[in-house]
């Protein structure tokens, strides 16, 4: 039992962690520790409470289905044209922060290259991965997050040698006080593992281990999250980086500086490649087109959007995190009222956590929209 539960929770670990954590230093230091830190306790909460509404419904429903899927059969028809077109588009939004944010790696291992031509080749290698069997793609994830995860301890030990950068950081800046939001919940959001996980623990007869799994794996990235964070704000205050890497090449020895971009570029290269399979495989099976199609959006829209103008790195995540993720989250919320109320057991209790996800999820929206 320990060890399902433990697989269960390095893999929901595992899908969470991802390019959002490379935002969180420059949140925090910029929004300041108090602000940040409540924005991490609330959302870690938050994100609990969803995926397991969002495991709930899994384990409701017969067959094997995304969240398009589940919005057909429960919510309708209009709303699953949202699921329909929000998760598309929010996972390709998700490719072109991942551009980005490749662009930075590959500029620590070749910094005097140019920063179009280094956008160029992230691109080319991450269209090129997409591509790859489905089987190579869960050891391509596997290595994606062991390499984030060694850039966090990396940094970590060489920032917590000097902590003047965190001592130094201010406590609350009230003017940026919702900017963590979209960065905050995106770094921690990790909804599409949850129906595989519901897969593992009902094939192995162990449906009381969804929950604590859950609650574990969300909490688990939180400590790799503080550790990065103080060493990243040691590193580079004042100075923190949209992305915390581009300020890594003056405060680091030249042979970490590379053993990062390599890494990094690993992490962003089968991230990549996960999420444009998934985008590929919801083309071809929930919207029902040809496979062409599927290739050439998630070739060409992510370097559309670039050259659109969506190249802040805080921007984007914001964006992605603020409407799209937050929008997924009312849908799941949804999802969870009408499963409960076919089979008889919504109540009071249910009602609160149903309306604290609807009221924080329509506000991120709200803002999130005005404010960019």
């Amino acid at each position: 039992m320990l060890k399902k539960l433990l697989l269960g929770v390095g893999f929901l670990s595992g899908s969470v962690i991802g390019a959002g954590v490379f935002a969180l230093p420059y949140v925090f230091y910029h929004s300041g520790w108090l602000i940040s830190s409540f924005y991490v306790v609330v959302f870690t909460t938050i994100v609990i409470i969803s995926h397991i509404m969002y495991a709930e419904v899994v384990e409701a429903t017969p067959g094997e289905h995304r969240l398009v899927g589940f919005s057909r059969i429960y919510l309708g028809k209009f709303l699953e044209l949202v699921a329909t077109i929000v998760s598309p588009i929010g996972l390709l939004f998700m490719l072109t922060i991942y551009l980005v944010l490749g662009e930075k790696f590959i500029l620590l291992i070749a910094p005097n290259s140019h920063s179009l031509f280094a956008f160029i080749l992230i691109w080319l290698l991450g269209t090129m991965v997409i591509f790859w069997k489905t089987s190579q793609l869960a050891i391509a994830e596997l290595i994606g997050t062991v390499s984030i995860a060694a850039i966090m301890f990396l940094i970590f030990g060489y920032g917590v040698r000097n902590l003047s950068g965190i001592f130094n950081m201010p406590m609350a800046n009230w003017s940026l006080l919702f900017l963590p939001y979209g960065a905050v919940l995106f770094s921690l959001w990790g909804r599409t593992a949850i129906p595989p996980l519901v897969r593992f623990f009902r094939d192995s007869n162990q449906i009381k281990l969804i929950n604590p799994s859950i609650i574990l794996g969300a909490l688990v990235p939180g400590v790799l999250y503080t550790l990065f964070i103080i060493g990243a704000i040691n590193l580079t205050a004042p100075d923190v980086a949209e992305s915390s890497v581009s300020g890594l090449a003056a405060a680091l020895p030249v042979g970490a500086v590379w053993i990062i971009g390599i890494l990094g570029l690993l992490a962003i290269l089968t991230s990549y490649a996960v999420i444009g399979k998934n985008i590929h495989q919801t083309v071809i099976f929930d919207v029902k087109q040809k496979p062409w199609v599927g290739a050439a959006i998630v070739g060409l829209v992510p370097l559309s959007l670039y050259f659109l103008g969506f190249k802040s790195f805080i921007s984007l995540i914001s964006v992605v995190g603020g409407v799209f993720l937050s929008i997924e989250g009312l849908l799941i919320a949804q999802l969870w009222r009408k499963v409960k109320l076919e089979r008889a057991t919504w109540s009071w209790a249910s009602a609160v956590f149903f309306w604290i996800l609807v009221i924080i999820f329509f506000g991120g929206i709200l803002y999130e929209i005005f404010y960019h």
